[in-house]
């Protein structure tokens, strides 16, 4: 990191060093014009590490005995402690240890959604905390997974690969468009834009009645990343190979948790990484950049390619295709 003082920053932003002082302090007597010209040159230089949130400590939350949301918070540790101190507790066991915690925090991140009325508690503990949510609306900010741009994003892979039949395995009692807003947007996008498309929700806990008949989709979509171990077994019982004879999308599958006997799969998906840098730049930028009001930021989209879904369309002439505009590197598609 370039080395500068407070001086060589007031110079450099065109200001007095009492007003880089003010922004530095959020002070109110400053214009919006000089106090970004002056943020800019901090994070130009660096500067956003003269503050000492830059050691603050991060009380990380989340439901441990859930192996999906365990292995997110223990990444997202990772990703964080080289700037932070980290702790990581199980949101649902000995919450004392919790609360004394936070008392001791300057940020605290819930994984999975905040219970009712921890909020409230750890505020009690600690007025001056600040809470980012993720997965969840509660805290300061929350980070959630853009829906919509999932549900879009795993039907244009799909159907940009010529595949026009689709199962969605889904639990009995989630059936129903408005259940699982991805689904119903993945619904949506296929029958507006792919005419003779098909679109059939099946019964998840039954789905080994689905694979016992003779017909076959093009291709099956787990919407969750849960989901798919229990629809891949059930496909192998039928000695259904992916994707010769079905092609097979996930969800959010972490390479971390192998798939049943399935080495790769496709799968849409947000990064842990990329979460992480939401919340190092919120942590960083907070104390210059004041915040009134909750914020609500929503996680990027991607597609990692692995070789559980064929492109029907590879032998047929670029007019014949779908016309979807993406790109295809090997191992993602973004």
């Amino acid at each position: 990191m370039k080395k500068a003082n407070y001086q060589t920053l007031a110079d450099e932003a065109g200001v007095s060093f009492k007003t880089l002082y003010r922004v530095l302090n959020q002070e109110p007597n400053v214009s919006r014009k000089t106090r970004e010209r002056v943020l800019d040159v901090l994070a130009k230089n660096g500067g956003i590490d003269f503050f000492p949130v830059k050691d603050s400590t991060v009380l990380i939350l989340s439901y441990l005995l859930v192996p999906y949301l365990a292995l997110r918070a223990t990444e997202l540790s990772d990703h964080l402690s080289a700037d932070f101190n980290c702790l990581l507790l199980d949101i649902e066991r000995n919450p004392a240890k919790i609360l004394q915690s936070a008392q001791l925090a300057d940020i605290v991140i819930c994984i999975g959604g905040i219970p009712d009325g921890l909020e409230d508690r750890l505020r009690k503990e600690n007025p001056d905390l600040r809470i980012i949510d993720v997965f969840g609306r509660g805290g300061d900010i929350s980070v959630l997974v853009d829906e919509c741009e999932l549900g879009c994003t795993a039907a244009k892979y799909l159907a940009e690969r010529g595949l026009r039949t689709i199962w969605v395995p889904m639990e009995k009692r989630t059936h129903g468009r408005e259940s699982i807003p991805r689904c119903w947007v993945f619904e949506g996008w296929f029958r507006d834009n792919v005419p003779g498309s098909s679109v059939k929700f099946i019964d998840l806990n039954n789905c080994r009645k689905a694979f016992t008949g003779t017909e076959r989709p093009d291709a099956v979509w787990a919407s969750r990343w849960v989901d798919a171990n229990w629809i891949l077994f059930n496909m192998r019982e039928h000695n259904i190979r992916i994707p010769e004879d079905v092609s097979f999308l996930s969800t959010d599958f972490p390479d971390e948790i192998p798939p049943h006997n399935q080495d790769r799969l496709d799968t849409v998906y947000f990064s842990t990484a990329q979460v992480a840098e939401v919340v190092r730049h919120n942590i960083l930028r907070h104390p210059i950049r004041a915040n009134t009001g909750h914020i609500t930021i929503m996680t990027e989209i991607k597609v990692s390619v692995r070789g559980s879904v064929v492109d029907r369309n590879a032998k047929t002439t670029g007019s014949q295709k779908l016309n979807i505009q993406s790109k295809n590197k090997k191992g993602s598609v973004v």
